[in-house]
C-alpha cells in the first residue's frame, strides 16, 4: 500500500529540547503499529516545497492522503513562515474540501493578553479540533498517557486516512463533501487562473533583490549590535537579582525582604523593557523583509554557484545563520526563565512578560534566518 504523507509545521524555537522532534517520530511509529503502513511526516527544514507538495499530493491524489499537522503556540503565530504555511495550506484545503486533513496540536497555551498576535487569525485556527498536549509536553514520552494520547492522535490520523481512500474509490466528490469536513467547492479553471496570476505578480527577480539586500544587512547588523546588549543587560539583572534573593534568605528577613528586592528588579527591567521592545520589533521588520528577498538569492546562487557575490554572500549568510544558532538558544532558555518567575510579584510581572513578548518575536524572526541556513544545506 502507499506511504501516508503529511506536513508537520512548527516554529524551531519550540524544538529546543527536542520535545516535537520526538512526538513526530512516536506518532509515526503507532500509525504504522496501527495500520501497517508508514507515515512520512515531512517538516520545513528539508526544503519541501509546500505548495507544490500540497497540489501533488490533494488535488490531484486523494487516494494518497496528505495531512497537515500545524503546532500550536506563541511562537508560532508570531512565525511568518509558520503563519504562511498554515494560510497556505488552510486555503487549499477549503477550496478543495478537505479541511478535516488540517489536524492542529495546541502545544503551549496562546495568551493573548500579552501577545500582539492576529486575533483573527488565531480564532480561524483554534476552529479546526486540535489535540491539547499543553500538559503532556511536560511528561516523559514513555508515561501512559503521553502513549495514550500518541495513539489517539494516531487513530485519527487513520480514521481520516480510511474515509478519503474510500470516498476516492467511489469516485465522487459528493463523498468528500460527506467525510465531515467544512467543505467547500472545487475551485474552478478561473480561481485556478486567478491563483496563477497571484503567484506571478509575486515573482521575485536576483539583481533587484540584490540591491534591496545590500540596503537592509547594514540596518540589521546594527539592530543586532543594539539588541544584544539589551540582552545581556536582562541577563546581568537576573543574575544580581537571584543572588540578591539568596542574600535576603540567608538573613531570614522572609517575604518583606524580598519584596524591596524585587522592586528594584522590576524598575531596572521596566527601562531594558522601554529599549528592548523597539529593538525587537525592528529586527523583526527587517528580516521579514529581508526573507523573501534573500531566499530567491539563495535559490540563483544553488544553481549559478559562480554568479557574482555568491562566494562572500553564503559566507555572510552562513555568518548570521552560526548567530542565531547560538543566540536563539541561549534567549529560549532566558524566555523560559522569564516566564516562571513572572509570578513571583505584581510588580515584576508587567515588565517580565512584555521583555518575554520580545524574546519571542526575536526567537521567530531569528528562525527565518536559521531558515536560511537550511536552504545552503539544499543539494
Amino acid at each position: 500500500m502507499l506511504d501516508v504523507t503529511g506536513f508537520f509545521s512548527y516554529a524551531h524555537a519550540d524544538d529546543s529540547r527536542l520535545g516535537l522532534t520526538r512526538l513526530r517520530e512516536n506518532l509515526c511509529m503507532e500509525f504504522h503499529s496501527l495500520t501497517g503502513r508508514n507515515l512520512k511526516l515531512f517538516v520545513d527544514k528539508n526544503s519541501i516545497k509546500w505548495g507544490q507538495m500540497w497540489r501533488d499530493e490533494i488535488t490531484t491524489s486523494l487516494d494518497k492522503s496528505s495531512f497537515f499537522i500545524p503546532v500550536y503556540s506563541p511562537s508560532y503565530f508570531m512565525s511568518s513562515n509558520c503563519v504562511e504555511e498554515f494560510k497556505q495550506f488552510s486555503r487549499k484545503a477549503k477550496l478543495t474540501g478537505a479541511d478535516c486533513l488540517i489536524l492542529p496540536i495546541l502545544y503551549i497555551p496562546i495568551e493573548e493578553e500579552y501577545l500582539s498576535l492576529d486575533a483573527d487569525l488565531v480564532s480561524e485556527a483554534c476552529k479546526y479540533q486540535y489535540e491539547d498536549w499543553t500538559d503532556l509536553r511536560f511528561v516523559p514520552d514513555t508515561s501512559e498517557g503521553y502513549l495514550r494520547a500518541i495513539n489517539r492522535m494516531a487513530l485519527r490520523l487513520a480514521r481520516a486516512d480510511q474515509e478519503l481512500v474510500t470516498a476516492a474509490d467511489r469516485g465522487a466528490q459528493k463523498d468528500i463533501e460527506n467525510l465531515g469536513c467544512d467543505c467547500g467547492d472545487v475551485p474552478s479553471a478561473d480561481v485556478d487562473g486567478q491563483i496563477l496570476q497571484e503567484n506571478d505578480s509575486e515573482q521575485r527577480f536576483y539583481l533587484e533583490d540584490s540591491v534591496e539586500v545590500a540596503d537592509i544587512i547594514p540596518k540589521l547588523t546594527i539592530v543586532i549590535e543594539e539588541q544584544n546588549k539589551s540582552i545581556v543587560k536582562i541577563g546581568d539583572i537576573g543574575k544580581r537579582g537571584a543572588q540578591q534573593l539568596e542574600d535576603v534568605k540567608r538573613k531570614g528577613t522572609g517575604p518583606k525582604g524580598a519584596l524591596s528586592v524585587v522592586g528594584l528588579l522590576a524598575r531596572e527591567l521596566k527601562e531594558v523593557a522601554k529599549e528592548f521592545g523597539p529593538q525587537a520589533k525592528r529586527y523583526s521588520d527587517l528580516v521579514n523583509e529581508l526573507n523573501p528577498r534573500m531566499l530567491n538569492m539563495l535559490s540563483v546562487w544553488r544553481t549559478m554557484p559562480d554568479e557574482d557575490g555568491a562566494r562572500s554572500g553564503i559566507e555572510a549568510i552562513t555568518g548570521l545563520v552560526e548567530q542565531a544558532e547560538r543566540t536563539v538558544s541561549n534567549v529560549t532558555v532566558l524566555r523560559s526563565t522569564l516566564s516562571k518567575t513572572a509570578r513571583m510579584s505584581r510588580v515584576l510581572y508587567d515588565p517580565m512578560k512584555e521583555i518575554e513578548k520580545s524574546l519571542t518575536l526575536f526567537i521567530s524572526a531569528s528562525n527565518l534566518i536559521l531558515g536560511w541556513g537550511a536552504e545552503l544545506e539544499v543539494e
